[in-house]
């Protein structure tokens, strides 16, 4: 298979579009779409889901969405359908579990090398899932299909019959760009360079043939267009929900000097950033403020991090939260500290809302329009990253005026209704 992009699912040929039996005649019927995703987008837990229930939110908007996706847990799965059926048309969950030990892994690379593919792709391929999406398109017909990120694709035939949408989350390839060079371990290095060499290959081949192509910032945008010029890409920024996440009332420069860090700490990122904060930066600020603390919410904390900080009083890890929106209110700083990853993170976006003061990283921040000393700041080592919190703590005019300004820019560019109209404009033409 080389470096092509597939034609066929894990269970053999996906089935093309134009041996859909349904009817499409009439005109004044609204609009279908197919949305494919690998993980169910509720609960909203994480940057990934929360982007992609909103998509599909408003994608009902505009057409009658039949939502097909991997099961979430049992206890999980009423809940889900039922929030998930107030805007979609149809949701079918495909049960069952990709391996995640150590055998599997090796069967991935296994796969990946004698396929010449992705481990990434090879890693996502379910097969119980292949076989869903064919029978759906072999017995409905639908306006187009919406792939929920790159993983998506062996499962559908891309040919000119139903246009293809494919909206990335992020570039795969940046992503293992940087994994391979953070990294101490030289076997995982070669592993993931190889990875980043095939997943640009592939991304590119598959953002030519798709109709569309959504990225979620101007950075991505030029990146996908650098690779090829004629591709159809359309900037549709990750959101959030303003309504939801709105600055404390109070005075917040009063709130004790508490600095939050909130991401999925399964993520290897998050998990860097988060050491390296508490390892190089939380000390430096802790010499001007004694009393600074720092507390990490987020699910899937390593062990590794929950024994190191065990015994402190200064250092919290939560582990998963129902509702991020209360530690928001009662920290004063909100930080990013992420040394590698791609994509944008809507972590930022949720502080942005809420009027907390945020510093990040370059890469951290990476994807989000901001403006480095008006409604966020900037600091991409240590010592500068320490510097940045501190003025914060202390400087109640660059603390207030931050706070407002941060707020400002999530209501003109971020809010999700903003991005709906992005959405609907980036799909008129299909």
């Amino acid at each position: 298979m080389g470096d092509d992009i597939p034609s066929h699912g894990a269970n053999g040929p996906v089935a093309s579009h134009r041996h859909a039996d349904a009817d499409k005649s009439s005109a004044a019927s609204r609009r279908k779409v197919l949305f494919i995703s690998q993980q169910c987008p509720w609960p909203k837990n994480s940057g990934g889901n929360i982007r992609s229930y909103f998509i599909a939110k408003h994608l009902s908007d505009l057409a009658d969405v039949t939502l097909i996706c991997t099961s979430p847990s049992d206890n999980e799965k009423l809940e889900a359908k039922s929030e998930l059926l107030t805007f979609c048309a149809d949701v079918q969950f495909v049960d069952g579990e990709k391996s995640k030990t150590t055998l599997g892994y090796v069967a991935t690379l296994a796969r990946s090398f004698v396929r010449g593919s992705p481990a990434f792709i090879e890693h996502n391929r379910f097969d119980q899932l292949a076989q869903a999406v064919e029978n759906l398109l072999q017995q409905h017909s639908f306006d187009w299909v919406h792939l929920n990120h790159v993983d998506t694709l062996p499962y559908v035939e891309i040919d000119d019959d139903v246009p293809v949408v494919l909206d990335t989350h992020n570039l795969n390839w940046e992503y293992y760009v940087r994994r391979a060079e953070h990294t101490s371990n030289p076997v995982m290095s070669a592993l993931f360079s190889r990875d980043a060499r095939l997943l640009k290959a592939y991304e590119h081949k598959a953002f030519a043939r798709a109709k569309s192509v959504l990225v979620c910032s101007e950075n991505e945008y030029h990146k996908v267009k650098s690779l090829d010029s004629s591709i159809n890409v359309t900037v549709v920024p990750n959101g959030v929900d303003c309504d939801e996440y709105r600055p404390f009332e109070g005075d917040a420069f009063d709130n004790e000097p508490e600095i939050i860090f909130i991401g999925d700490m399964g993520y290897a990122p998050n998990h860097d950033g988060v050491l390296e904060f508490i390892n190089k930066v939380l000390p430096t600020v802790q010499s001007s403020v004694p009393d600074a603390k720092f507390t990490v919410v987020g699910r899937s904390p390593a062990q590794s991090l929950v024994d190191l900080v065990r015994n402190r009083s200064d250092v919290e890890i939560t582990g998963f939260v129902e509702d991020v929106a209360p530690f928001l209110d009662k920290a004063k700083v909100f930080v990013v500290p992420l040394r590698f990853g791609a994509g944008t993170r809507l972590k930022i976006l949720q502080a942005f809302s809420s009027g907390l003061p945020t510093v990040a990283t370059s890469i951290g921040a990476e994807g989000i329009e901001y403006n480095h000393g008006e409604d966020i700041l900037i600091a991409d080592d240590s010592v500068e990253m320490a510097k940045a919190v501190c003025s914060l703590l202390s400087d109640k005019e660059v603390y207030n005026s931050i706070r407002t300004n941060c707020r400002e820019k999530a209501l003109e560019k971020y809010d999700w209704n903003v991005v709906a109209r992005q959405l609907a404009e980036s799909i008129s033409t299909l």
